[in-house]
């Protein structure tokens, strides 16, 4: 039942829903659908270029602290030489050659040349030291005026003695010396054999990208680590030294995930807070030289806007064309649904009788050519109507015109015979012969004998084959159509028929009809047709149209042979 009521309820719906609902809307979801999949696939696309190059971005800022960090290594390694090669000799050459090393080179906040106790001029420590204070370059002593660097604590020093071979400090605070966050590049030099001591260069690391020429957004801040995770460079200098954690909030998995990542020689990405609306990446390239890595932490959604703003005006553009493509649509279906449903009216019209209506050529096309074969159609019918109502009112005129059913039966056979091609044809009516009661018996009794018909007037017969004066109900096809009250109609007709003759030629019917004549169920006569042609449809409905004329006029001259049976009975006279 839900089944039929869906069909039926679809059967309501009109041409233009239909076509929306059924042809246009799949086809906007499809557009929709294949512009989605091509807005994500080139989402796709854009993140996987964007993350390359936000590498790539990462990768040659490390590159260029990298070369600022062999520019300022190479400075130690030049003054190793010459101090190993005694090419520099006093205290105050080497406080000048020092000075030279800051000077020269922005990036270096100081640079020292640390002896091994008594190694120089038998003084127990002894470390020239050269660095920046404001704009001026200040010299100390540090193993007089700052602390005993020979104890393992200081890094700068103790690595490179035990290792004997060049390193890059964690960073610390160089309390006593510099008094600054630095990171110490130190490099051995020696006498034969026996180590001697180190020349080291400083690096201020709150200036460390600025000085490598390394611009860093608001948006996406940098961090320098170092290979044991301590932060080297932090926007907030309070975190310098501390571990990388302290800079980043991490979760746990994160955070052994970066650990290992700092650990690459490769530029790397982790997806931090992944699939959430606060996604970030955080992005490390190595710096080779020392061992470092520098991180950046990139917010996905701000580097992401421009992307997604180009993706939300694709997709408002996309939902413009739509709605343009809908009222297009809706209008140019208004436009072709509105001759259908001009006709479906006028047709309606025409269907209650009103054969003058007409919708008129709008256009063209083939609606415009529908429109115009409906006006010929209907234009048809009226004409149609209209001779159908002057053939049944010419007709119905020469029926009153009779004074008899003989009369009659010549009226009715000579007007319909030209319009329906009648070969032969025969009338009956209910009841007994008039010459029955030329002798005044009781007309009444036998007028409408319900058990016979009477013959009124024949057409196109010969003699030797006239129709029998009376046929008893049930006799003959012309009595069972009296008995059922319903025509009889037979179109494919044997040869044993009668042929049709005239002076010239005997032609054999096509079709023969025997209609009942009823009238508010009364049964007033039955009416026998050869057809020479087959019943044309305008035909069959003149027969139609012509039945009530025919029977009103058989009850009229049933009562006036009812009247003149009175009179027989009254005056005695004979009927005429």
């Amino acid at each position: 039942m839900a089944e039929i009521s869906s069909t039926m309820g679809l059967h309501r719906i009109g041409i233009r829903p239909k076509i929306l609902l059924f042809v246009l809307f799949p086809l906007f979801l499809l557009f929709g659908a294949i512009q989605v999949n091509d807005i994500r696939q080139t989402s796709q696309r854009a993140e996987t270029q964007l993350v390359e190059s936000m590498k790539n971005r990462v990768a040659s800022n490390a590159n260029k602290i990298n070369t600022q960090l062999v520019q300022a290594s190479s400075v130690a390694h030049t003054t190793r030489n010459a101090v190993s090669a005694g090419s520099l000799s006093g205290a105050n050459t080497l406080y000048g050659m020092l000075r030279k090393n800051v000077t020269d080179h922005p990036l270096v906040f100081g640079s020292a040349i640390a002896f091994e106790p008594d190694g120089f001029e038998k003084r127990k420590r002894f470390s020239p030291y050269a660095y920046r204070k404001g704009k001026m370059i200040a010299t100390m002593d540090i193993g007089v005026d700052g602390y005993d660097y020979t104890q393992p604590q200081w890094e700068w020093y103790a690595t490179p003695r035990a290792t004997r071979k060049p390193t890059w400090t964690e960073p610390y605070f160089d309390e006593g010396a510099g008094n600054i966050f630095m990171v110490t590049f130190s490099t051995p030099f020696f006498s034969g054999q026996d180590f001697a001591g180190v020349v080291t260069v400083d690096l201020d690391l709150a200036g460390l990208l600025n000085l490598s020429g390394v611009q860093q957004a608001s948006s996406t801040p940098l961090y320098v680590v170092s290979p044991q995770g301590k932060l080297i460079f932090h926007e907030d200098a309070k975190l310098l030294g501390k571990t990388f954690e302290n800079g980043i909030t991490l979760s746990t998995e994160e955070k052994r995930t970066v650990a290992d990542q700092l650990q690459h020689a490769d530029t790397w990405l982790v997806a931090l807070g992944k699939g959430t609306q606060r996604e970030r990446w955080l992005i490390g390239a190595p710096i080779g030289v020392a061992g470092w890595q520098l991180v950046s932490l990139i917010d996905k959604n701000v580097v992401m806007a421009d992307l997604q703003r180009q993706q939300l005006l694709i997709a408002i553009q996309i939902l413009a064309i739509a709605l343009v493509s809908a009222v297009a649509s809706w209008w140019m279906l208004d436009r072709l649904t509105k001759p259908i449903r001009k006709l479906t009216d006028a047709a309606e019209e025409i269907a209650r009788g009103n054969l003058s209506v007409r919708v008129g050529a709008g256009s063209a096309d083939e609606l415009g050519q529908l429109s115009n074969a409906f006006d010929a159609m209907a234009e048809k019918l009226a004409e149609t109507e209209s001779l159908l109502k002057t053939n049944v009112l010419a007709i119905g005129n020469a029926l009153q015109r009779s004074h008899n059913f003989e009369e009659l039966a010549s009226a009715l056979f000579s007007e319909l015979a030209p319009l329906i091609h009648i070969g032969q044809a025969s009338l009956y009516r209910v009841g007994v012969a008039e010459a029955d009661h030329t002798d005044g018996s009781d007309f009444s009794d036998t007028a409408h004998s319900p058990d016979s018909l009477v013959l009124c007037g024949a057409y196109g017969v010969k003699d030797e084959f006239s129709p029998p004066p009376r046929i008893a109900f049930g006799d003959t096809l012309v009595g069972q159509s009296a008995i059922q009250r319903a025509p009889i109609d037979l179109k494919s007709l044997s040869s044993d028929f009668i042929p049709i003759t005239s002076s010239l030629a005997a032609i054999r019917p096509c079709q023969l009809l025997v209609l009942p004549i009823v009238t508010n169920d009364e049964l007033l006569g039955v009416v026998e047709l050869l057809l020479l042609v087959p019943l044309a449809e305008i035909g069959d409905q003149l027969l139609k149209n012509l039945m009530p004329t025919l029977a009103l006029n058989m009850q009229v001259q049933a009562r006036t042979l009812e009247n003149k049976a009175i009179s027989v009975l009254h005056e005695g006279k004979p009927i005429r």
